[in-house]
């Protein structure tokens, strides 16, 4: 049998054309890629291993793309065995098969294609139905809030909540859940209720949580760091930190926030639920 290997990494880099801090904190998750290729039996089976995610699935069809255009009379089979897959992505794959059209990954065109998936483990697949989002925030003018809000909304297929920290129960917190907490600057830290509850927290009982944290600022050449000593608390509590401090930018004072720090909001989210296996 004539099998040919050819292994591939692929990152969809398209956030890197959002600017700004969003570029720096916010990365899509590296695929790993293998195409095997079996002239027998007119087969292409594309190996996939990482997190396959909204984010990140446009690079897997350009690579698709590109073993059809090669081999048109192969079937193209997607193996996400050792795959993770988020719920939305997933979906959007077995669409893909059903109507045996394939995305072009660059624009909206498709070509007709015979594609076939092979699920990842079931326990992958399950495991957004368990993981539940916490997201808890301290907010003295609402951009904070609205920025919680934000991040909560585009959490997608989580039950995800965004609680006023007075509000928030840790008990609430189960091994496997994402816990991500915002702050404004005050006094070059987070305000007093955050670094309360972040006190609370510390000393091992946030072991299994996911987590990650956000801060609000005015643009000044030097200021406070809010989300990197909450990033740094959340950690000494035992939570896996899933993404790097992620600040959020407001006009002055009181706010609003700048133009474009919702849409900012909602993308690291997305990057925070793949980053979290959900």
């Amino acid at each position: 049998m004539n099998v040919q290997r050819k292994p591939l990494e692929i990152q969809d880099r398209s956030h890197l054309r959002t600017g700004g801090l969003m570029d720096a904190h916010a990365r899509t998750p590296r695929l790993k890629v293998t195409v095997r290729i079996d002239d027998n039996l007119e087969t292409s089976r594309i190996e996939v291993h990482g997190v396959v995610s909204a984010a990140n699935i446009r690079a897997l069809y350009v690579v698709c793309r590109r073993v059809s255009t090669k081999l048109p009379d192969h079937e193209i089979v997607i193996d996400l065995a050792h795959a993770r897959v988020t719920a939305d992505a997933i979906e959007e794959l077995r669409e893909r098969a059903r109507l045996s059209l394939l995305s072009s990954g660059i624009d909206a065109s498709v070509t007709p294609c015979r594609l076939r998936i092979v699920d990842p483990p079931k326990h992958h697949q399950n495991q957004r139905d368990r993981m539940k989002a916490h997201v808890v925030y301290d907010s003295a003018y609402g951009n904070t809030k609205s920025v919680a809000e934000a991040i909560t909304d585009a959490l997608d297929g989580l039950q995800a909540t965004a609680v006023p920290v007075g509000d928030f129960n840790p008990g609430v917190l189960a091994a496997g859940d994402l816990l991500v907490v915002g702050s404004p600057i005050n006094g070059w830290r987070p305000t007093p209720k955050i670094t309360e509850l972040l006190s609370a927290l510390g000393n091992g009982p946030l072991k299994g949580v996911k987590a990650a944290a956000f801060d609000t600022r005015v643009r000044m050449f030097i200021h406070g760091d809010a989300a990197k000593k909450m990033t740094h608390a959340l950690r000494s509590g035992g939570a896996e930190i899933v993404s790097e401090p992620m600040p959020f930018y407001v006009k002055g004072t009181e706010g609003p926030l700048r133009s474009g720090e919702i849409g900012k909001a909602t993308a690291w989210a997305r990057a925070l639920l793949t980053s979290a296996g959900g």
